[in-house]
């Protein structure tokens, strides 16, 4: 099995190159930003599975994606992608 996963990871890559495109894109991967520590971007969500003012936290699949800080704030929420605001301290994959 590890090897079909990896040989369909590789044709994905191969394919990205040829088309000029993200392997993101081809791929169905999440694409991360941290801008300083008061902003962060992530493309590629599952879905929110909470949220307050000190943790967000949402799931990337086979992961969640853990936001620590104070003040955040969710904006710019779609199917697809989500920013948050705030003092981001901690970003953790669990």
């Amino acid at each position: 099995m590890r090897n079909r996963k990896m040989a369909v990871s590789d044709y994905g890559a191969k394919l990205a190159t040829r088309l000029d495109l993200p392997c993101d894109a081809i791929l169905d991967n999440s694409h991360i930003e941290l801008l300083g520590s008061q902003e962060m971007n992530i493309e590629g969500h599952k879905g929110v599975l909470c949220y307050d003012e000190t943790l967000v936290k949402l799931s990337m699949g086979a992961k969640i994606l853990e936001i620590s800080g104070r003040g955040l704030v969710m904006k710019n929420l779609t199917s697809e992608g989500v920013s948050v605001f705030g003092e981001i301290t901690k970003v953790e994959f669990i």
